[in-house]
C-alpha cells in the first residue's frame, strides 16, 4: 500500500504519517505492508497515550524487533538500475 492509501484507510493525516517515516526506521515511505500498517496502529495508539518519540520507539523495538537495515539493499537498486540504464543505452547494444 501507499503512504496515502495507509493514511485514509487509518483516518491519518498523510503530514503524520511522513513524519512517522522519517522518525521509525520501521517504517518506509514508498511501501507498506501489514507489518507495517500494523506498527502505524500501534504507533498512532501509543501516541494517544502520551508516550514520546523514544518511549514509541522503545516500545516498537520491543514488540516488533529491530528495524530492517535498507541501505545494503538500496544500494543494490541503485547499481542495478545503472546497469539497466547501461543496458538499454543504445551505444552499448550490438
Amino acid at each position: 500500500m501507499k503512504l496515502r492509501e495507509v493514511a485514509e484507510k487509518l483516518g491519518l493525516p498523510p503530514a503524520k504519517l511522513e513524519e512517522w517515516t522519517r522518525n521509525y526506521e520501521w517504517l518506509n515511505y514508498d511501501e507498506f505492508g501489514e507489518k507495517q500498517v500494523e506498527i502505524v496502529k500501534r504507533i498512532n495508539e501509543l501516541e494517544k497515550r502520551g508516550y514520546t518519540l523514544a518511549g514509541i520507539r522503545r516500545r516498537i523495538f520491543e514488540e516488533f524487533g529491530p528495524p530492517v537495515n535498507r541501505s545494503p539493499l538500496l544500494r543494490v537498486r541503485r547499481e542495478l538500475e545503472a546497469l539497466l540504464t547501461f543496458l538499454r543505452s543504445d551505444d552499448n547494444i550490438n
